[in-house]
């Protein structure tokens, strides 16, 4: 009797298990905008600006599944688009491809390794600056290419920093409750 009884979507969507660690990726999200626009213009060394949005993907990336991570992206795509007047879709699209694809790497390498996110951050900022030139060209190529090394090397050294605070925030521990639910589809 009861089996022919299917809750709706918002049953559904109120009874998800994934409420926490989706909570926990949107702080994380939202924590690095706010200090790519308040710090990164004043800690700039030599026209180096990190770009916190990429750290906190990169960190993301290694600790959540391929879904999520591409629901960060989007969420970190539309608004540094929305706050640098930039083109939102050429900005959602290059985050989204490079999170998604960023994610995979825990299959090959190990998530609690500090280079192991460095390798993730180096792939991540190849696939989305690169993604972004695609979508939408400068004229600017050169420039572009060179101010992207200089902030790459700088985020290098914050993703080191920033991979303790994403292993206390996102544990794999919780982690796993999230693979066992899976996805959640409407």
């Amino acid at each position: 009797m009861y089996d022919r009884i299917r809750p709706s979507w918002i049953v559904r969507l109120a009874l998800w298990q994934g409420w926490g660690i989706t909570l926990r990726v949107v702080l994380l999200i939202l924590l690095a905008e706010v200090l790519q626009g308040v710090l990164a213009p004043r800690i700039a060394i030599a026209g180096a600006v990190p770009n916190f949005p990429l750290v906190a993907l990169a960190c993301i990336a290694m600790r959540t599944n391929p879904t999520l991570a591409a629901w960060a992206g989007f969420l970190s795509g539309l608004i540094e688009a929305s706050l640098q007047n930039h083109l939102i879709g050429s900005f959602i699209v290059s985050r989204v491809l490079a999170c998604y694809a960023t994610a995979f790497l825990p299959m090959t390498l190990n998530p609690q390794r500090r280079l192991s996110a460095v390798l993730a951050l180096l792939i991540l900022t190849a696939l989305a600056q690169g993604l972004l030139y695609l979508f939408a060209p400068s004229v600017l190529g050169g420039e572009f290419v060179e101010t992207n090394l200089r902030a790459l090397v700088y985020n290098i050294g914050m993703v080191l920093l920033a991979f303790g605070i994403c292993r206390r925030w996102l544990p794999l521990s919780l982690l796993e409750d999230d693979r066992r639910y899976g996805t959640f589809n409407l």
